[in-house]
Order: C-alpha cells, then structure tokens, then sequence
C-alpha cells in the first residue's frame, strides 16, 4: 500500500467519525517520517493508540523521535497507556527499546499477491512487512 499524502488524507485527516492527530519528522524540508495517533476512553483507562507510522527502518533516531512525540502526547491527554501493532522486526524492537512490550494479538492477516509473481518464500517471513493498526479495521 502506497501511503502518500492523499492515502493518509482519506484515511486518517478526512474521516467524519473518528478524530486522529498526526505530526510529521522533517528534514531539510522533506518529510522522513509520521505518526498517527487518536486518543480513547476504554473501560480500563484512557488510551492512546499509536496507529500509523513510517519512517526508515535504518533512520532509528527518526522513529525514536516520532515515538517521544506520542510519548508526550499521550502524556498530555492523560492516557494510562500507548497501544500499537507492528510487525516489522526493526520496529518493533525500537518499540521494545523504547518501553513498549508485546503481548498477544487477536488481529489476524491473510494476504495473497495477484498483480505479480512473487518468491515463495514472500509469505513465510513477515518480519520485513510493514503492517499497522490502521491497516486493519480494528481502529473504528
């Protein structure tokens, strides 16, 4: 999935039913990366959901930074706790380095591919996909 300003526009800033808050890593001018977040009451607690981001998985002090954005929002809104999903290994492991922990998820994937041939081995490691919250419809 292609997430340039017009995806990210329509899923996120133009939606009538749910309210998202982003910001943007700049450098030099160009965008090196984003979060998107929403905060939540839940029947626990108030939660900040961590549910779009991108950057570089090689820019770690990119990410790290957008993480410390979220981190002091969350703060701001009084939230008990941050909620993310991610399957990139180099992220989730800045996410573990950052004081996220894992725990287990009911959310489920299935993907095929159709436009083109791909390797076999494509489906056996998702360790390198780039799957968020916000690419489910867990977030509605």
């Amino acid at each position: 999935m292609r997430r340039d300003a017009t995806y990210l526009n329509w899923k996120y800033m133009q939606t009538p039913h749910v309210r998202y808050s982003a910001a943007a890593l700049m450098r030099d001018e160009e965008a090196a990366g984003y979060v998107v977040y929403r905060h939540t009451q839940e029947p626990r607690g108030r939660v900040t959901r961590l549910v779009d981001f991108l950057a570089d998985p090689a820019d770690a002090s990119g990410f790290l930074t957008l993480l410390r954005w979220v981190d002091r929002e969350a703060r701001a809104a009084d939230s008990d706790k941050i909620r993310t999903y991610a399957t990139h290994d180099v992220f989730r492991k800045l996410l573990r380095k950052s004081g996220y922990y894992s725990v287990k998820s009911s959310m489920g994937f299935v993907a095929k591919i159709n436009a083109m041939p791909v390797a076999d081995d494509f489906y056996r490691s998702t360790d390198t996909w780039h799957v968020t919250l916000g690419d489910s419809d867990q977030d509605h």
